[in-house]
């Protein structure tokens, strides 16, 4: 009967030492499982970094070509334009109809008016006593 009960205590000792175990294993194996997860998180995170740093790196790959177009384009255009200066002459021969232009280069109303022009300029200087200093009518 000792015997038994010893065996039957190293049994329970052994069952309880085998569960210690296991429980140590399963609590092993399931931090593996979650540190595996958080792994494959950060490589996803890694991964989608890589790819948004690579569309920005696309994005100013695209934006530098566009102004480097630009620029070539503007330095085109620029040797394209050049100022050039040219003197045109060019004879017009018109010849008037009307009488009026044909002996007389004034009218009845230019005449008048330059006749009073004239009349106001030579009051002025002999107003201001033919020193040669311009009268208002001349200023």
């Amino acid at each position: 009967m000792r015997s038994a009960f010893i065996t039957g205590v190293l049994a329970l000792g052994l069952g309880w030492l085998a569960g210690l175990w296991w429980a140590n294993q399963s609590k092993a194996r399931l931090q593996l499982h979650y540190e595996l997860q958080i792994t494959q998180m950060q490589a996803e995170q890694d991964r989608l970094r890589v790819a948004a740093v690579l569309a920005q790196a696309a994005a100013l790959q695209a934006n530098t070509d566009q102004a480097n177009l630009a620029a070539l384009l503007a330095a085109q255009a620029g040797e394209q334009i050049h100022v050039q200066y040219r003197t045109i002459a060019q004879v017009v021969e018109k010849i008037i109809e009307r009488p009026v232009y044909r002996s007389q280069c004034l009218d009845a109303d230019g005449l008048r008016q330059l006749n009073d022009f004239i009349r106001g300029a030579t009051d002025e200087l002999d107003r201001a006593g033919a020193t040669g200093q311009p009268g208002t009518a001349m200023r």
